[in-house]
Parts: structure tokens; sequence; C-alpha cells
């Protein structure tokens, strides 16, 4: 099925109740992990080397391109959604700017136009609701009990290898661009479109949409490479600093959504392109030689 009838079918569903989220669970994934999905430990290629991936697109940021060891953290499948964040601006009791509304008309999309303070508060509130709520997956709730294991923003490096997996590939789906895996402005879709229409374009860990329909917030401020095990990137101490957004979206070009690449945004602006997903982690997840 073409991009965009599989769009018209995604927004046609939201209207009828999608049933792949649990009310139950701020309405998010109905499986046994609420949607999170597990990433090993072990080392990944972070970055870009222009002639070793022939990638004419690589940025000089991307460089230079290096092994590291992450422990073992858990992504959601999908961005976090307009339904899951609507559950926490009621329960939260806050509010948002009358603007928001027009871009966040559908439940089942991302949801956009949300700052990196609005994505860290949603990550507190959502860790606070799932250790308290006794029906929370019991290898979850373990996790969030367990003493530097939280629910966060992921980092650039946990981004990076969630999105290519262990052997550097452009792409989340291989070194190949396929047009049909993601929505970005070529696709002609002309805005965010619902999470989990395009499979095809899941990473080797199967976390869909990692390229392409909104770039997604990092808690990483930028930073020159290699990354450093408890580097200054991850310390949110200085929140005027601007944060990393990871993963193209519905307006830009390709390049723009390698799995790679890398841009900067204030942390209080926002964007009707930038959303963000969630993960639960370790705090310090890059390991020591």
């Amino acid at each position: 099925m073409p991009a965009i009838e599989r769009v018209n079918a995604g927004n046609v569903l939201d209207k009828l109740s999608d049933d792949r989220f649990n009310k139950a669970y701020f309405y998010l994934p109905d499986d046994s992990m609420l949607g999170f999905v597990e990433i090993p430990e072990g080392e990944f290629i972070m970055g870009s080397d222009k002639d070793k991936d022939k990638d004419a697109d690589a940025d000089d940021d991307e460089s230079p391109q290096h092994n590291l060891d992450l422990d073992t953290f858990y992504i959601s499948k999908y961005p976090v959604t307009v339904s899951q964040y609507k559950v926490y601006l009621k329960s939260a009791g806050k509010s948002v700017a009358e603007d928001w509304h027009q871009y966040n008309r559908f439940n089942n999309h991302p949801v956009v136009y949300v700052s990196w303070f609005n994505a860290m508060e949603y990550c507190k509130w959502l860790s606070a609701e799932l250790r308290k709520n006794k029906t929370t997956p019991k290898q979850i709730k373990d996790l969030l009990n367990t003493e530097k294991w939280h629910l966060t923003l992921l980092s650039e490096a946990e981004w990076e290898k969630a999105a290519r997996g262990l052997d550097g590939r452009i792409y989340p789906w291989g070194n190949t661009f396929d047009k049909d895996r993601l929505n970005f402005y070529d696709t002609n879709i002309g805005r965010p479109s619902p999470v989990g229409c395009f499979e095809k374009g899941a990473s080797p860990y199967q976390v869909v949409e990692m390229s392409g329909n909104v770039f997604e917030w990092t808690k990483s401020k930028i930073s020159d490479y290699p990354c450093q095990p408890n580097e200054e990137r991850l310390h949110l101490t200085d929140k005027s600093e601007a944060r990393v957004v990871r993963g193209g979206s519905w307006d830009v070009s390709a390049r723009c959504c390698r799995v790679a690449y890398r841009y900067e945004v204030a942390p209080n602006q926002r964007f009707s392109n930038i959303g963000f997903r969630v993960c639960l982690s370790f705090e310090e997840s890059i390991r020591k030689k």
C-alpha cells in the first residue's frame, strides 16, 4: 500500500479508536512491556566516516566515527503520541498554548510542538505513575525501583544505537535509501503521520520511525565527538544550552534522516516537526573500557 494510503488509513483508525494502545496504561502500547524494546548491552559504531561508509551526506560533526560501549536500556517502540501526552496534561493539571491543538489533532500521531522541558516533565510524570501503579508489568517496575535507573529521554548515543544497531548502517533498515520506508519531504505527506505507518523502516531492534516523521529530543547537549563516559553533555544543570534532536522529519530532506545526523535546538523552543520518545536506562549508560 502506498505511503499516503497507509497514512489515510491510520487517520481513519484514529477516529475509530486505535486498539494498539491501552487506555488503562496511559495509552501506552498494549503489550507485556508497554511498548518498551530492550537494547542489549555492548559496543556499537557511532558517527560517520565519509570514506569508509561512502556517505556523501555525512557532516563534519558526525566524526570521528568511534566504537562506544553502552549498558542495556529499553526504548519506546514509537514516539510519544498525542493521546499519551493528553493523559499527562490532564493528570498533571498542565495547560498548553492555544495553537498546540492545531498541530496535535490526531491522537495516534506523535505529539509535537513540545519543548525539551515539556518532554522531560512528561518523563518524570510517567516514571512516577508507573512506579505507583499496582498493575505495572513487574520487569518495568523492578527497573524503576532499581538505584540509578530512570525513565527519561534518550542520550544521543542511546538513540543512535537503537536506530542503527551494531554495523554502522546509514539508515535504520540498511545503507540504501528507500523513500517508502519513512515520512520525509519527498513523500509529500506534508505533516506528521500516525505512528507505525512505516514499519518497513524499522531498526534492527524493530524500533520504528527512527528516520522521518518527527525529529526527537535527546537529553544530550551538542558536543564534539568522540563521546566519553560520564561526559558533560549529559549533565542537565545548565538548562539554557541547546539540546540535540535526531531522526529527521516530515518536512526535511533525506540527508537529515540519516541515523548519524545531528541538529541542535534551544530547549525552550517548540516546533511542528519535533517530538520525543522515552527510554528506561541506567544513569550513566556509557561504559568505560
